[in-house]
């Protein structure tokens, strides 16, 4: 089957089409978050009038994602397209209920192999105060088998009669009066992703990274991908090497020096990650640093068929991927890419 290209999980042109630096920063965390797969993160709304917007958007959060459906086009297939479709509709009905409930569960299983989408994840809608709405976010390893028998602990009619797949998941979102906990007891978040303290921690690190980045949008718009990229490695570098935490934060510290530190991290090949709906840097594993996608360990064999010790970054197992013919399999979900010794 013939490979095709992932969209970008970040979009620079929408930065530059759409600029308010609150909407821009908000953005670059929540695209950290997803390269590490943070076990939680959140997100606020409020209601205007009967739609939800996102705090620092004008437009409905359902406008927003009119646009990224059309966005994704050239890059769906066909089963992308229903399921970019169904979040569309996942979050009508999730706004639908929450003016009548309180507390909503939405469901985002990672699609087929050949899905954009390959992350894990449930939603917990909750109002807290007047119109405002509190998202958490949770990284889950649970299947879509069991995802569903969640759901159905919750109302013991879901599913029946229906092939329950993704799509399906996400189409159908569900309004509970239970507590958090008692989901929290019925769906299991993923608590070996990043915790979040260390997502805090990285994102307060990466503050002048993000102020340049917002700078050059405004003064330099040549310099923003190296921005976007120095972003991407000093993050890899603070989450994946926390012995040079200290010096990472020092080379950042000096106003002057800063953009030649940019420029150094910009350089380097950036790690290729699947996040929740899309890719993040460079695709050619060949390219890669030795702690990034493949993270190089002992044992290469001399045969021409080879294994490598390292984590698939579309299933994110760590595993035995072999390599043969110019490609590295991993032997979980199936995914290639190209690779050379």
């Amino acid at each position: 089957m013939p490979e095709r290209a992932l969209p970008p999980s970040y979009d620079i042109n929408f930065d530059r089409q759409n600029f308010s630096e609150q909407l821009v920063r908000r953005n670059l965390e929540t695209d950290l978050g997803e390269r590490f797969n943070v076990v939680i993160s959140k997100t606020k709304y409020y209601f205007d009038g009967h739609l939800l917007k996102s705090q620092g958007d004008i437009e409905p959060f359902v406008e927003t994602i009119k646009k990224g459906i059309q966005e994704r086009q050239k890059y769906a297939g066909d089963h992308d397209r229903k399921r970019e479709l169904a979040e569309f509709e996942n979050f009508n009905k999730v706004q639908t209920y929450l003016l009548e409930d309180n507390l909503v569960i939405s469901v985002s299983p990672k699609g087929p192999r050949d899905s954009c989408y390959q992350r894990n994840y449930f939603d917990l809608y909750e109002k807290t105060s007047g119109n405002e709405v509190l998202m958490t976010r949770f990284s889950t390893q649970m299947s879509i088998r069991e995802l569903t028998k969640a759901m159905q602990q919750i109302n013991p009619d879901f599913g029946l009669g229906s092939e329950v797949d993704d799509i399906y998941l996400l189409q159908n979102p569900i309004s509970t009066n239970l507590s958090t906990n008692q989901i929290l007891e019925i769906f299991h978040p993923d608590y070996e992703a990043l915790r979040e303290e260390e997502l805090e921690k990285l994102l307060i690190a990466c503050q002048p990274l993000i102020f340049a980045y917002i700078n050059s949008l405004i003064e330099n718009p040549n310099d923003v991908e190296i921005y976007r990229r120095a972003l991407l490695n000093f993050a890899d570098d603070f989450i994946l090497k926390p012995k040079t935490r200290g010096l990472l934060q020092y080379q950042l510290q000096d106003a002057a020096f800063m953009p030649v530190f940019a420029s150094q991290l910009a350089a380097r090949p950036v790690r290729y990650v699947v996040a929740g709906c899309g890719a993040q840097g460079d695709l050619l594993i060949s390219n890669f640093s030795p702690y990034s996608v493949v993270e190089f360990a002992s044992g290469k064999k001399t045969s021409s068929e080879k294994t490598l010790n390292c984590r698939c970054p579309f299933c994110n197992r760590h595993v035995e991927a072999n390599i043969s013919s110019g490609r590295i399999t991993c032997p979980e979900c199936g995914n290639s890419a190209p690779y050379q010794c």
